[in-house]
């Protein structure tokens, strides 16, 4: 053959079986991508979701934290003068009778629950609401506070320093904030 006949030859343009094979490999990888970040977004949303539903809380004993203490305040239950004054009938309340009834863990489609702790071996615990009791030390103290579960028999008769946290999917906590009820 000689080099005009070379370049007489047509020259071969249209996809052979490894271009058609990587093109369908990358439009499967496109698929998955896709796909992958549907799913992602959507449990994103749902950690989102837990999180407003522990500012909600935040929100809601704030407030009432304010008044609790004075007379004719309108949730009974969570006065800070009413007998015995558990944490256990102030929590029933707000779960039944408040605006915060209305709230939903969206990683189980049902009530947020009142837990003691986040566990990562339990992922149950997965969108439940941590209360937490911070109790000040002594002045001068290596540590400033203790940190101990909020409990249905605790009192609510005085001012409480709390925290609220949040579980995520992975069962580790996620700090909402401080505040005083």
């Amino acid at each position: 053959m000689t080099t005009t006949d070379a370049v007489n030859e047509p020259v071969k343009t249209g996809m052979n079986a490894y271009d058609m094979a990587f093109v369908a490999l990358m439009a499967c990888l496109m698929v998955f991508v896709f796909w992958l970040t549907t799913v992602n977004y959507q449990e994103g949303m749902k950690t989102e979701v837990a999180k407003r539903n522990g500012e909600a809380w935040v929100e809601w004993l704030t407030t009432a934290g304010t008044t609790r203490f004075e007379d004719g305040f309108s949730h009974a239950p969570c006065s800070g003068k009413a007998e015995p004054g558990t944490w256990g009938e102030c929590a029933a309340y707000i779960q039944t009778q408040t605006s915060l009834k209305g709230l939903v863990n969206t990683f189980f489609d049902k009530p947020p629950e009142l837990i003691e702790k986040c566990n990562k071996e339990d992922l149950s615990t997965t969108g439940g609401i941590v209360i937490e009791n911070l109790i000040a030390t002594p002045a001068g103290s290596a540590i400033p506070m203790v940190v101990k579960p909020f409990t249905n028999e605790d009192l609510i008769t005085a001012k409480l320093q709390l925290r609220i946290a949040v579980c995520d999917k992975g069962g580790y906590p996620i700090k909402i904030s401080d505040f005083e009820f």
